[in-house]
């Protein structure tokens, strides 16, 4: 089926949907991914109401500024998609709205990189060879949200839209001729921000990821059968949620510095955002009882005592109602304490 496209489209033989279609799947994807995070929330909300005012306050920071990233979103799709259809310079200029998304992009993977950075702080019981790698790990995530910051607020001074990254058969006069001076990233000399911007973050994630797994498998040899299912779960948990942030990332970087047919890198770019703050909810909420296997053991500090507390929790720790006794196995900040287990879990155990 032939796309209607737009109207008396002052640029001949060049297809308004390739540019415009790729715009509305991410609107519409942006949704989705909001609707699968509201509901993590909700969850996170039910199970760990006992989690500690810090953590549960930055949940909802994650979650406002994912709302907040929506609506600026929506205000610009209603800007391109129906305020301005028929109207090319609506593609060619920028609304304050898009130009917020990648200071809100990079802030939001920068506060989920600083969680999981204090995370392996935690596991790692305040080692001190794990400073230089926990010193990487904050350097390199500030220098990519600042570099995002610089590109969010020069992109309104180069007064370009995202038909104006794409390459334009015919467009040596009229209002799409400024695409000639104005047109990629290179010529905007926004190529090494941006760059540093993605590669920073792909490089944190993967870091993260790395240091997670080791960190885990360390403590998992020697332990026992119970305490490896859950180190076993919490290193897929790992390798899962950093495989989808630097996969998505790293794809975003390809799709941006190449757009010279279609604006794929901006459907893609709506959706960071979500896929970050859904990898977080998803780490948190693994502990919860509705998951197979989950276990709130795995977020106790380890200060080798039977009466640790949860590094989350206000809230004392309840004993189980099975008699399963287990030893002293500790994992860092994830703790299979002496006690007794329902499964492979401590029932009733906030984090």
């Amino acid at each position: 089926m032939d796309s209607p496209g737009f109207p008396s489209s002052p640029v001949p033989n060049f297809d308004i949907a390739s540019v415009t279609g790729p715009m509305l799947l991410g609107h519409l994807f942006n949704f989705g991914l909001l609707g699968c995070l509201a509901i993590q929330v909700y969850v996170y909300m039910l199970s760990f109401p006992d989690d500690k005012i810090l953590v549960k306050s930055f949940v909802y920071i994650v979650f406002f500024l994912d709302l907040l990233q929506t609506g600026f979103a929506t205000h610009y799709a209603w800007w391109v998609l129906a305020g301005g259809w028929g109207d090319e310079l609506a593609l060619l200029t920028t609304p304050w709205t898009l130009d917020t998304l990648a200071p809100l992009t990079a802030l939001v993977a920068f506060l989920v990189q600083l969680f999981y950075l204090w995370r392996i702080w935690v596991i790692s019981n305040g080692q001190k060879w794990f400073i230089p790698i926990l010193v990487i790990i904050g350097s390199t995530a500030t220098a990519s949200c600042i570099a995002a910051w610089y590109a969010g607020i020069a992109l309104p001074n180069a007064g370009t839209g995202p038909l104006a990254q794409v390459d334009l058969p015919n467009a040596d006069t009229g209002p799409l001729a400024q695409v000639n001076s104005k047109r990629s990233l290179k010529t905007l000399n926004l190529a090494p921000a941006v760059t540093t911007w993605l590669t920073g973050s792909v490089a944190c994630d993967i870091i993260i990821t790395i240091t997670l797994v080791m960190l885990l498998a360390i403590r998992r040899k020697g332990a026992l059968a119970a305490t490896k299912r859950i180190t076993h779960r919490a290193i897929r948990m790992a390798i899962e949620t950093g495989a989808v942030t630097s996969v998505a990332v790293t794809v975003e970087l390809a799709l941006i510095l190449n757009a010279s047919t279609t604006s794929w890198y901006l459907m893609l770019g709506l959706l960071i955002t979500k896929i970050y703050s859904n990898s977080l909810l998803a780490s948190l909420n693994s502990r919860s009882p509705i998951f197979d296997g989950g276990s709130t053991a795995f977020w106790q500090p380890s200060n080798g005592r039977s009466n640790s507390t949860n590094v989350f929790s206000t809230a004392p720790p309840r004993q189980a109602t099975a008699d399963v006794e287990l030893e002293d196995t500790s994992i860092g900040a994830f703790e299979a304490k002496p006690g007794t287990l329902t499964g492979s879990r401590f029932e009733g155990e906030p984090v």
